[in-house]
């Protein structure tokens, strides 16, 4: 097989049929330059693969599985192509989403890697990304809380991995550092705002762990600081939403003295009224058990949560 232009890397954990549909969605790429590396930790992506019956793609059963960190740095280390891409195995692409981000980052040569924007599935809405274009200061756009990096949607050059550390934190969104590093070695990130890529929100994702996931969020944060003011502003302020909303998480499964720490935490990385008066909120309705399960109660039924989805307890 010659040389690739694209290196497709599906780290599989999942069913075979969803396994099946996002192998699919990547074979059926207008952008045919491809290879497509199947590192799978389950077994499921075997069947997956010989049903899809392409040269283009490689598979590797992993023995003992190398969990998500490690499998991801395993098809980095077998990738060949001149960009990098990964497609989790629950979120599929758009057929025109790899010809798209070639031809954004050959418009871009300032630019690492391309962020697209997605779509949430089943019937979710369009991700907020800034209008397309390529931004030399890609730290305060990854910075910016209106937008979600999602590993599915973005395709990075291979040219940035010298600039990335490895291993990489061993955190549930260990993957961000990918991006962040690169920002902070000084490449530019191209930006696409038609959601091509259909992001599966599920019960069984990584993210669905509400604490573990937000805990995580913030220390990969508290892992990075910067010269400039301004961006700095941005990782603080980062940083203090992620600890508040991991209170918040701790605070509906009665874990109060954690919702305290977090809220210290937050108060201490982003000084202000709005996280003096939150902190407050979070750490009075944890003292009164009463009004935290009428306010749960209220939450629930305002977001149409069904009785069967709750989970957790309120104290």
């Amino acid at each position: 097989m010659s040389t690739p232009f694209v290196s497709v890397c599906m780290p599989v954990s999942r069913s075979v049929a969803e396994v099946t549909q996002s192998l699919n969605s990547a074979l059926g790429q207008s952008f045919r330059d491809i290879e497509v590396l199947v590192s799978d930790d389950v077994g499921h992506g075997r069947q997956a693969v010989d049903r899809a019956d392409d040269e283009r793609v490689l598979y590797w059963r992993n023995s003992p599985s190398l969990g998500f960190t490690g499998n991801h740095e395993a098809l980095l280390g077998r990738a060949r192509g001149q960009l990098i891409a990964f497609l989790h195995d629950d979120d599929r692409w758009e057929p025109s989403y790899l010809d798209e981000a070639v031809r954004r980052l050959a418009a871009s040569p300032a630019a690492g890697f391309v962020i697209t924007a997605h779509r949430e599935t089943p019937d979710g809405p369009a991700s907020s990304h800034p209008p397309s274009g390529c931004y030399a200061d890609a730290l305060s756009v990854l910075l910016d809380p209106q937008v979600r990096l999602l590993p599915s949607a973005t395709v990075m050059r291979r040219a940035i991995l010298p600039d990335v550390r490895r291993p990489w934190p061993s955190l549930s969104c260990g993957d961000m550092v990918l991006y962040l590093d690169a920002a902070v070695a000084g490449w530019g990130v191209a930006v696409i705002d038609t959601a091509l890529v259909h992001y599966a929100r599920h019960p069984k994702q990584i993210s669905a762990d509400a604490t573990g996931f937000r805990e995580d969020l913030a220390r990969l944060f508290e892992l990075y600081r910067f010269d400039d003011p301004a961006v700095e502003r941005l990782r603080r302020s980062r940083l203090g939403m992620s600890r508040l909303s991991a209170a918040r998480a701790h605070l509906r499964t009665g874990r109060h003295r954690d919702v305290r720490a977090n809220v210290a935490d937050a108060r201490a990385a982003r000084p202000g009224a709005r996280s003096c008066l939150e902190g407050a909120a979070l750490i009075a309705l944890s003292q009164r058990p009463t009004l935290l399960r009428a306010t749960l109660g209220a939450w629930y039924v305002i977001r149409g949560v069904p009785a069967t989805a709750r989970s957790g307890r309120a104290g």
